[in-house]
């Protein structure tokens, strides 16, 4: 297995991943301009030509022009590639690219009810800082 950041020749395995993961077809010009914006990441596990994992993130630039922070937006495994590392693999490589920009700090939002994330997060390093903490969603 491979894991790395995916770029913009990697856009035939992104489409693949879309459809495997979402079932959305998603347009290759999409997929380019997402790959092309230096602020987003999206980190791949990669076996047999296929995305088996990945992690995408954000980085979140300030105002004041420090400390900037990763806002992990989504991770995902296939099924059968669970409980295998893949997941805690992906998040040490997004930390270690933290280290290497001096970027703050990563952080991750999650449900109480997601036991399995909750796990994942703890066993590769993260805390919980606020018990009570709650998330409000705006949409259309």
């Amino acid at each position: 297995m491979e894991y790395r950041r995916l770029n913009s020749n990697d856009a035939h395995l992104i489409k693949k991943m879309a459809l495997g993961y979402k079932s959305k077809v998603i347009d290759e010009s999409d997929v380019n301009n997402f790959i092309n914006n230096p602020d987003n990441y999206l980190i791949g596990c990669i076996d047999s030509n296929m995305v088996v994992g990945f992690l995408l993130a954000y980085r979140l630039q300030r105002y004041d022009g420090k400390n900037d922070m990763i806002y992990i937006h989504e991770i995902e495994v296939m099924e059968n590639y669970q409980r295998k590392g893949i997941g805690r693999t992906l998040i040490e490589l997004m930390h270690m690219l933290c280290i290497e920009m001096k970027t703050y700090k990563m952080f991750v939002i999650t449900n109480k009810s997601n036991k399995a994330a909750i796990e994942l997060y703890k066993s590769s390093g993260a805390i919980s800082e606020n018990d009570d903490d709650i998330v409000f969603v705006y949409s259309d």
